[in-house]
């Protein structure tokens, strides 16, 4: 925060100043006349003080006038809001011209140490500024000034807010009545005191900062690992679909291979079967006239034919059987063959669905 800068202070009072004696006959004066003149003096001033003092005690208020200039960038300011409260209660507030000027009064107390103004000013881009007035003035030093007002003269400077401002919401310095100095001043207790807060605040501050520092190093590490392993998760699951996928390709081109491979023995089985039936042909023999006894022609040679067809009908049944025995084979191979395709289209099914 910019320095609270005091131009003056000044006390308004009448001059009490005794004049000087110039003229000599004064000191061939008796003893007694010139004590009688101090006694008189004496009585005149506490007569006052006590005037002045009970003056303040009935309702006629000492007041202390704290007044100055407003300034930015080393000009006087205009628009700057100043606000006087009192026990967290609003008095009166300002807004200063282009001039810059303030002032604002404040009642003198002799009864209570805690009598204290809040000065809060605020202006739109700059950083917020408090100031305490404590006018409490004892008794006994009220009474050695015969006056009813105190005036403090005050330029404050503001400072733009920048981005590595801490806006600190304590109060920047506090007027009160010096008794070493005999006026009124700025507390130094309290000017250290808000110095090394200051100086805790600023390092508190580095450590957030310090702390929000490594905060972020960490989540950008831990983002880096997630992103890291996420990337290998999603490479090794690539992978397995790949695999997956190599795998139903073989699996599909065995499967092909065995229907085709099916499709070719059933086509062999069928070629068997019509050469079987060549070999059927083979076997019947044809009755020329060469194979009719002409000498048993009145009934003999009808006897030998049948017999021959007897011959070629058991040959055939004979035939049949063996024929149906390799159906029967043929068929049974082709259920087995079916049942196991059935078994690998349900399998690819299931694991399509598994995929999905």
């Amino acid at each position: 925060m910019a320095p609270l800068k005091i131009k003056n202070v000044k006390n308004v009072h009448p001059d009490n100043r005794q004049d000087k004696c110039r003229n000599s006959r004064f000191l061939e004066m008796p003893k007694n006349y010139f004590a009688l003149i101090t006694v008189s003096f004496f009585l005149f001033f506490i007569s006052s003080s006590s005037s002045s003092f009970s003056q303040t005690q009935k309702g006629i208020s000492a007041l202390f006038v704290l007044k100055g200039t407003i300034k930015l960038n080393d000009k006087s300011v205009d628009s700057v809001l100043i606000e006087l409260k009192k026990d967290n209660k609003f008095i009166t507030s300002a807004i200063t011209k282009r001039n810059g000027k303030y002032k604002f009064e404040m009642d003198i107390s002799t009864t209570d140490p805690k009598n204290e103004y809040l000065l809060y000013i605020t202006k739109k881009g700059t950083v917020p500024k408090s100031l305490i007035v404590n006018t409490y003035l004892s008794k006994e030093a009220f009474m050695q000034r015969p006056f009813v007002r105190f005036d403090f003269d005050l330029d404050i400077t503001l400072n733009s807010i920048s981005a590595a401002d801490i806006i600190v919401n304590r109060p920047s310095g506090k007027i009160m009545w010096d008794t070493q100095k005999q006026k009124f001043a700025f507390d130094q207790t309290y000017l250290s005191t808000m110095q090394k807060e200051k100086e805790d605040d600023g390092k508190q501050s580095r450590e957030l900062e310090e702390k929000k520092r490594k905060a972020e190093l960490e989540a950008k590490l831990k983002a880096e690992r997630e992103a890291k392993l996420k990337a290998e998760r999603e490479a090794r699951e690539l992978a397995e679909r790949k695999a997956k996928e190599e795998a139903e390709r073989i699996l599909q081109q065995n499967l092909e291979a065995m229907k085709k491979a099916m499709r070719k023995q059933r086509e062999e089985d069928s070629l068997a079967a019509l050469n079987k039936k060549d070999d059927f042909q083979k076997f019947v023999k044809p009755v020329s006239a060469m194979d009719v006894d002409p000498n048993a022609f009145d009934g003999t040679e009808i006897f030998s034919v049948n017999n021959e067809k007897k011959s070629l009908k058991a040959l055939q049944e004979k035939i049949n059987r063996k024929k149906a025995a390799n159906l029967s084979a043929k068929y049974e191979t082709n259920n087995i063959l079916t049942s196991l395709l059935n078994m690998v289209d349900e399998n690819e099914k299931n694991e399509k669905t598994k995929i999905k």
